[in-house]
């Protein structure tokens, strides 16, 4: 099958390559990042081919270094081991991840493409329905959507604590 893109020959943005302009307010730069994610998933035809694009993002995102690769970055309870790196910069949430599977590595990589340089308010902002309304979930197996609700759980609890926090982040949250 031929993809929407493939026949007009225009070509998406992926999921991180949203950078914020000036005058963007978080919320603004998750809505438009999930606007731009829904349009683009929607344009590709079938899950194997959505399932490809996301692979290949991933691929193309920054390997995590070693030294983020700590038992504190796994996120927990997931098949696979996928560590998380959650920083507080200059008032914005930056998430970074990597996984020993690249099906999980795209799930997490488009999550944190999704939130990064976010404030923890529009972290917080968004409803419980946020990953149905992304139609992730349609394409995984219950394993994965299971792996997929804990990297946005444990990016709404990163927020939850650096907002509690004000502007002072927990220890160890700065590099």
């Amino acid at each position: 099958m031929v993809s929407h893109e493939q026949q007009s020959g225009t070509q998406a943005p992926g999921p991180a390559a949203l950078a914020p302009g000036p005058g963007f307010v978080a919320a603004d730069l998750i809505a438009t990042r999930e606007v731009t994610l829904a349009a683009r998933l929607r344009s590709l035809v079938g899950a194997p081919e959505r399932l490809n694009w996301l692979i290949a993002e991933a691929r193309r995102s920054p390997v995590l270094p070693a030294s983020a690769r700590t038992e504190e970055n796994l996120v927990p309870g997931c098949l696979s081991r996928l560590w998380l790196q959650k920083r507080w910069e200059e008032g914005r949430c930056s998430f970074r991840c990597d996984s020993d599977s690249l099906v999980v590595k795209a799930l997490a990589v488009t999550l944190c493409g999704l939130f990064e340089g976010a404030t923890p308010a529009a972290i917080l902002s968004l409803p419980d329905d946020f990953l149905e309304r992304t139609n992730l979930r349609r394409l995984l197996t219950s394993n994965r959507q299971d792996t997929l609700r804990r990297v946005w759980d444990s990016v709404r609890s990163f927020a939850a604590e650096v907002q509690a926090t004000a502007a002072t982040p927990p220890s160890g949250l700065r590099e």
